[in-house]
C-alpha cells in the first residue's frame, strides 16, 4: 500500500479506516506476533501472579497484599509493554503506508531506536489527561485528542517528547471534533466485543459473567483464561497502533501533502 502522492483536501475518516484495515491485512502475522509477544503476554504474566490475590485482601490475608505490589507491578509493565508495541507496530505501519514494508526485525530496530521517548510522551499525555479529566470529563477528552498522534509523530520525526506532544496538537487542530468521533467509534466497538467476549469467557474460565482474573480464585483454568484473554487483547492493541498511524498519516497529508522523502529518511 503506497501513501498517497497528493495532498488531501478533507480530512477522511473512510480513508483512515481503509488504511488501518488493508495495512493489518498485508501485515497481519508479523504485526499480532508483535503485538502478542511485546504487550499482552509480558502483561498476561503479570495478571497471572495476581489471579486470587484480590480475593485474599478481601478476606484479610496477608497473601492479599501480594495483589497491591503485582498492582504496582503491572501499571509499570502496562506503560512499558504499551510503549515497546506501539513503537514496532507505527514503525512497519508508517513504513507500509510510505510503500516500504518492513521484515520484523526492520520494525523492532526501528521501534527500539525510540522506545525511551515514546515512553515519555505516554506517562506526560496520561499524566495530562489525567489531570484535565479530573477537572471536568470534556477538558480531558480534549487533551487526550490533541496528544493522541504524538507517539507517531516521535516515531516517524523524533524530534524529542515535548516536540512531539507539540507536534500532535498542531496537527490534530482543526479536526478534534473528527478525531474524538473516530476514538469514540474505536471504544464503542471493543467495548461490544469486549463484552462479548466476557460473556463467553468469564463462565468458562473464571467462574462467572462479569468476573475476570482479579476476582476469581488461582486454579487452572483461570490461568487458561488470561492466556486466552492475552491473545485477544494482542488484537485489540495491533489495531489501535495501526490506527493512530493511519490518523498520524492523515493528518499529516491533509495539512503537508505527500510525505515521502520525510518517511523515507526516517527508515533509511
Amino acid at each position: 500500500m503506497t501513501f498517497e502522492r497528493e495532498r488531501a483536501e478533507k480530512f477522511g475518516l473512510g480513508r483512515i479506516v481503509s488504511r488501518t484495515l488493508k495495512t493489518i491485512q498485508g501485515n497481519l502475522g508479523p504485526f499480532y506476533a508483535l503485538a502478542l509477544v511485546s504487550s499482552a503476554l509480558p502483561v498476561g504474566l503479570v495478571q497471572m501472579l495476581q489471579l486470587g490475590s484480590f480475593a485474599n485482601m478481601q478476606q484479610g490475608s496477608p497473601f492479599g497484599y501480594v495483589f497491591s505490589a503485582t498492582a504496582l507491578l503491572g501499571m509499570l509493565v502496562g506503560v512499558v509493554a504499551k510503549a515497546f508495541c506501539n513503537a514496532f507496530l507505527i514503525a512497519g505501519t508508517l513504513a507500509a503506508l510510505d510503500g516500504r514494508p518492513q521484515a520484523i526485525d526492520e520494525q523492532v530496530r526501528t521501534g527500539l531506536a525510540v522506545v525511551l521517548p515514546v515512553i515519555g510522551i505516554q506517562i506526560l499525555s496520561g499524566i495530562a489527561i489525567g489531570a484535565t479529566t479530573l477537572l471536568l470529563v470534556v477538558p480531558g477528552l480534549i487533551v487526550a485528542c490533541m496528544l493522541c498522534v504524538a507517539v507517531p509523530a516521535e516515531v516517524s520525526e523524533r524530534a524529542g517528547v515535548l516536540a512531539a506532544l507539540v507536534r500532535s496538537a498542531a496537527l490534530t487542530k482543526g479536526h478534534r471534533w473528527s478525531i474524538f468521533g473516530l476514538l469514540a467509534l474505536y471504544f464503542v466497538a471493543i467495548g461490544v466485543i469486549g463484552a462479548i467476549i466476557g460473556v463467553v469467557v468469564g463462565p468458562i474460565f473464571f467462574g462467572g459473567v462479569g468476573k475476570s482474573y482479579i476476582n476469581t480464585d488461582a486454579n487452572p483454568l483461570a490461568y487458561v483464561g488470561v492466556i486466552v484473554t492475552a491473545f485477544v487483547s494482542a488484537g485489540f492493541t495491533m489495531l489501535s497502533s495501526v490506527g493512530l498511524a493511519a490518523l498520524y498519516a492523515e493528518l499529516r497529508l491533509v495539512k503537508e501533502g505527500p510525505q515521502t522523502q520525510a518517511l523515507a529518511d526516517v527508515f533509511a
